[in-house]
């Protein structure tokens, strides 16, 4: 047996998108449904022979639109068509619109879009069912010859109207109010009242009826006042009734179309005025704007929609921003799934995430993203506002920084406190030891052989000195001697004291620069800082080729400068000089360097772990600042600032 055809039904939009969306969801629901871009297409195609069960179609379409395109499917130019059922969908017009509009057009439903699939696909089979009956339009002849009204209810009838008769005025004015009919066919001469007269009465009362004057009157002043009371045709006594019947349906439709087109034309201005403040809200954020399109596989597409503040940002026009998507701009160095965050868009979740744009000068922007799924000009899509957190990631690390700070001279001068105290309890028995150790030389014999072994004691004690200065150096507590001084005189006299500790591989160069300005410092300890540093980067290039630099300069260190340097204490701008201590050894790596000041840390043997520390103590002292920049393999360097003196040296 032959399989049943399925109902035909053809689709007519001129967007693409929604044109492919109707006909797939009728196809994968076993209906045979054609395509058409445009009205033009499918009265081609309906005439040479494709004759649908339904017709779906757009509102706004190029060419032919959709009122004209149902209109001809119900005019007498169309009679094969004029019974079909036709489902009229738009994002236009909802509610009393759509019924006024759908009557209007001789279509049998409107649905307002976007909507639902399956309620889609309910309105069409209940159309191809016939359970929705086709709209009717009424009709109301208004003459005191009953054999005339009669006559004229049968004509209308065939045609499909229903007919109403009204024998006087009163009962016209009567039934007007009570059902207002889409046209009425009024007779001049009437026994209560005459007919222009109920014309007035019928506009007031009934403004959405199409009237039709009728008359045996010749006069054309008449047909004149009637078209200027309201009336939109008239014709003469005696007539055709099919004529009268064609001169009614074509002044129902004239009168549809005006209504419709006035209707257009202030929605059309409401959807301009609410775009106008749309744009003007949009282009007032100073928060980056982006609107894409969901792409089939459901990713982000190219953007559609940008405001300003998003092409001053990134620094596009908009017409080149329009021609990219998110990926574009979030550049390839983000991992950001697209997929999971349309995914979840479409569940109605708003996403909010941070990222880094790329601007087409290359910077980058941080950002964090507010995005979620909307509908824009009937299409979903997903509608992002970005704000730059520049500033906010600025404020973060500050504040990171300042913690770090803070730790850092927590710990110093806890630290130092410690150490001070340690060494001055400790150097107060050290002169107890150190006075007895005298006092016994002193009393023994020139032979005796107990004198080298308080000689070995008297050399520990010179030692543990030695240890309590470094730790009263570190804690900021040793005592300086300052006095005001050339510090590329002082460096140029301790070749003889450097070159002990310094390999033969290695080669100490010196870069001082001319001019320096004095500073005031406690020479001995300055002498220690140098040769502290020069032994440490000595021992980091060990027996192999290498060099040490030591260099000055002068310069101006501002606030910002001054707060990243070791010790970040306050100090004030001004005019500093900088001690710069080079070398080309191992480096520390990043673990290592924050660790380096610690008393008593060390990389070498036990035993070290002062001098850093010391080193520290003595530039705190000084009021002087210091950085540090080293990576493995690649060399250390150490910068000791101190402030400049304003007497001359």
């Amino acid at each position: 047996m032959n399989k049943p055809a399925q109902p035909h039904v053809s689709v007519v939009n001129d967007d693409r998108t929604q044109l492919l969306i109707w006909t797939e969801l009728l196809k994968k629901d076993g209906l045979d449904a054609c395509s058409y871009p445009s009205a033009e297409a499918a009265l081609q195609a309906m005439q040479a022979g494709s004759r649908p069960d339904l017709v779906v179609t757009d509102l706004h379409m190029s060419g032919i639109d959709g009122w004209r395109f149902c209109r001809l499917l119900r005019s007498p130019e169309y009679p094969a068509f004029n019974r079909t059922p036709i489902l009229v969908m738009s994002a236009t017009f909802s509610g009393e619109d759509a019924q006024q509009i759908t009557a209007a057009l001789g279509a049998n439903a409107f649905l307002p879009t976007p909507i639902e699939p399956h309620e889609f696909l309910e309105h069409v089979h209940k159309l191809l069912k016939g359970d929705t009956p086709p709209l009717t339009n009424r009709i109301l002849i208004v003459e005191d010859d009953t054999h005339l009204v009669a006559v004229l209810q049968k004509g209308f009838a065939r045609h499909g109207y229903l007919t109403e008769g009204a024998y006087t005025a009163a009962e016209a004015l009567r039934l007007c109010r009570a059902q207002q009919p889409e046209i009425v066919v009024v007779d001049f001469h009437l026994p209560d009242i005459e007919g222009d007269v109920l014309l007035d009465e019928i506009c007031r009362i009934s403004p959405q009826s199409t009237v039709v004057m009728i008359t045996g009157d010749s006069r054309p002043e008449l047909a004149l006042d009637w078209m200027k009371r309201g009336a939109r045709a008239y014709v003469q006594k005696p007539f055709d009734i099919e004529y009268l019947i064609t001169l009614c349906e074509k002044a129902r439709r004239e009168v549809a179309l005006l209504r419709i087109e006035d209707r257009l034309e202030e929605r059309t201005h409401e959807l301009r005025e609410s775009e106008k403040r749309w744009r003007e809200l949009l282009e007032g954020l100073t928060d980056a704007l982006f609107v894409s399109e969901l792409t089939a596989d459901g990713l982000p597409g190219r953007f559609v929609e940008v405001n300003n503040a998003a092409c001053l940002r990134l620094g596009y026009t908009r017409t080149e921003l329009l021609q990219l998507s998110p990926a574009d701009i979030n550049g390839a160095h983000n991992k950001l799934n697209l997929r999971s965050i349309a995914a979840r868009c479409e569940a109605g979740e708003n996403v909010v995430f941070e990222t880094v744009h790329v601007a087409k000068d290359g910077h980058r922007i941080p950002v964090e993203i507010n995005v979620r799924q909307l509908s824009y000009r009937d299409h979903p899509a997903l509608v992002g506002v970005a704000r730059d957190i520049t500033e906010r990631k600025r404020a973060e690390e500050n504040r990171l920084v300042l913690e770090a700070q803070i730790r850092q001279m927590q710990k110093l001068e806890s630290l130092g406190i410690v150490a001070g105290g340690i060494a001055h309890d400790f150097n107060n028995l050290l002169m107890i030891i150190l006075g007895n150790i005298e006092i016994t030389l002193d009393n023994l014999p020139p032979q005796a052989p107990q004198r080298e072994q308080l000689g070995e004691a008297n050399q520990a004690v010179q030692q543990a000195a030695k240890l309590c200065r470094q730790m009263l150096a570190y804690s900021g507590r040793g005592k300086f001697v300052t006095a005001t001084l050339n510090l590329n005189a002082m460096i140029s006299d301790m070749d003889h004291i450097l070159e002990p500790f310094i390999s033969p591989k290695i080669a100490l160069r010196q870069n001082l620069a001319a001019n320096l300005p004095p500073i005031a410092v406690d020479a001995a300890q300055i002498r220690q800082v140098i040769t502290n540093l020069v032994v440490n980067a000595a021992e980091a290039i060990g027996e192999r080729d290498g060099g040490i630099t030591l260099a000055t300069n002068a310069q101006y260190c501002d606030h910002a400068m001054l707060a990243a340097t070791w010790l970040r204490e306050d100090l004030p701008a001004g005019l500093y000089v900088c001690i710069e201590v080079a070398d080309t050894g191992c480096g520390m790596t990043a673990e290592t360097l924050p660790r380096i000041f610690d008393p008593f840390f060390t990389t070498k043997f036990t035993g070290r772990g002062l001098g850093l520390a010391a080193v520290l103590g003595i530039i705190r002292g000084h009021k002087g600042a210091l950085t540090v920049e080293s990576a493995p393999e690649r060399g250390t360097t150490f910068r000791i600032f101190f402030p400049v003196s304003s007497p001359a040296a």
